[in-house]
């Protein structure tokens, strides 16, 4: 791992209010949250595993997830009803 490109995107994540996504396990990291766990020993990857990234973007992702299984809910307890 190229410690002085994870510094450097670590800083601009900081900068811009953004977080490190690695679309491999598609994991959604805060800085401080990333530095922690790489301290601990975890996620130690190069930055080339990373990408910044609007965590808002995953915040709409979840949402249509949450919609999307309340739809299929409120359709199984439609035909249960039926």
């Amino acid at each position: 791992m190229n410690d002085d490109l994870m510094e450097e995107m670590f800083k601009d994540a900081y900068e811009d209010e953004l977080w490190l996504y690695c679309s491999y396990q598609a994991l959604w990291f805060s800085p401080d949250e990333l530095k922690a766990a790489q301290q601990e020993g975890r996620f130690k990857w190069g930055a080339q595993n990373f990408t910044l990234r609007d965590p808002g973007e995953h915040i709409i992702e979840l949402e249509k997830s949450v919609a999307n299984v309340q739809k299929t809910l409120a359709d199984f307890k439609e035909r249960v009803q039926s």
